[in-house]
């Protein structure tokens, strides 16, 4: 039997829904002899039909987040800059396709490497206090650089930086969008 997506609000309505969808009568039967017995299997009647219907809205829950993350999983991947996800110490945690393609990086090469390896020797200063900038404001900041890629190539980009903060307001990450300014290194 398919149920209705309908969304019980409070332990009250969670039992009317389930003694619906258990299809027992809202005052329970009443017998001398086995009174407590079928009490008692009322209730667990009960119990099971919230257990289900509770059941099938975490399972709907979760087809959404799935959903979800494999939507943005793609917008990450496919997007035509580069993103990185940089920890608090400038370790790449993560980067995109685009990414991986403008700094010639293997992913498993290029996650846990710091990226600062990866600028050119004059603009690491200026990489450094770009990075402390957005960690200890908690706001956007934008740094042109000249970066190295793997293949030993300089280029000059724009980086486009925001802060992933905890619920302290403390900087845990760093969301990087990488614009190749040459304009030859993604193709």
């Amino acid at each position: 039997m398919q149920r209705e997506k309908r969304k019980p609000h409070n332990a009250d309505k969670l039992r009317k829904l389930a003694e619906e969808e258990a299809g027992l009568p809202v005052t329970r039967p009443v017998d001398e002899r086995h009174g407590d017995l079928e009490e008692l299997l009322y209730e667990l009647r009960i119990h099971q039909a919230e257990l289900e219907i509770q059941n099938e809205e975490l399972l709907r829950a979760q087809a959404e987040l799935e959903s979800a993350r494999a939507k943005y999983l793609d917008l990450f991947e496919s997007a035509p800059i580069g993103y990185l996800v940089l920890d608090s110490s400038g370790m790449i945690v993560d980067v995109n396709l685009a990414g991986r393609a403008m700094l010639g990086l293997d992913k498993q090469a290029g996650l846990g490497a710091k990226f600062v390896r990866l600028v050119a020797g004059d603009d690491r200063d200026r990489f450094y206090l770009h990075r402390m900038k957005v960690m200890t404001t908690g706001t956007r900041d934008t740094c042109r650089l000249r970066l190295v890629g793997e293949d030993g190539a300089e280029f000059a980009a724009r980086l486009e930086t925001v802060p992933i903060l905890d619920e302290d307001g403390s900087c845990t990450q760093l969301r990087v969008a990488l614009l190749d300014l040459s304009g030859d290194r993604s193709k």
